[in-house]
């Protein structure tokens, strides 16, 4: 378990405990009110919690409705023509934007998640996104569904 001592969005160490969330150990920063979980799992740690979610090949219709409907406002931002999904589960979403003609990444944790991903023809990146490993601009956008409990 990684224990944060600053704000993961701004950095400043000005941090109010919530004590009506005290068991799940959420903060206030104080500076930019982004609230947030001071413990954060290790990477091995979410891998052995992932392992227990069941995976379906399947996605209903209506999420594959509103994926579209929301790739449908992101349009507007398509430039390079890259986009990215954070956490990206299975791949669904990033799946929909292929079918739409963007170039798709994603980022995820878990082995099978990833695999299944790859399936899909997505490129993945084990764990967190390191923007180190693109230039500035690549990506037009970036999204994330799910995941900031992490």
């Amino acid at each position: 378990m990684v224990i944060f001592k600053q704000c993961i969005v701004c950095s400043s160490s000005n941090l109010k405990h919530l004590s009506q969330y005290n068991k799940d150990y959420l903060n206030l920063c104080t500076s930019c009110k982004f609230v947030f979980s001071i413990k954060k799992p290790t990477d091995e740690e979410l891998e052995k919690c992932y392992q227990k979610y069941s995976r379906s090949n399947q996605i209903s219709p209506i999420t594959i409705r509103r994926y579209n409907e929301l790739l449908d406002t992101l349009e507007k931002y398509r430039k390079s023509n890259n986009i990215i999904d954070v956490g990206s589960g299975d791949g669904y979403f990033l799946l929909e934007a292929k079918k739409r003609g963007w170039n798709v990444y994603g980022t995820e944790f878990e082995a099978r998640a990833i695999e299944n991903c790859v399936e899909k023809g997505i490129k993945m990146e084990k764990g967190v996104l390191n923007p180190e490993n693109y230039d500035n601009e690549f990506f037009d956008v970036i999204t994330s569904f799910e995941v900031v409990e992490h």
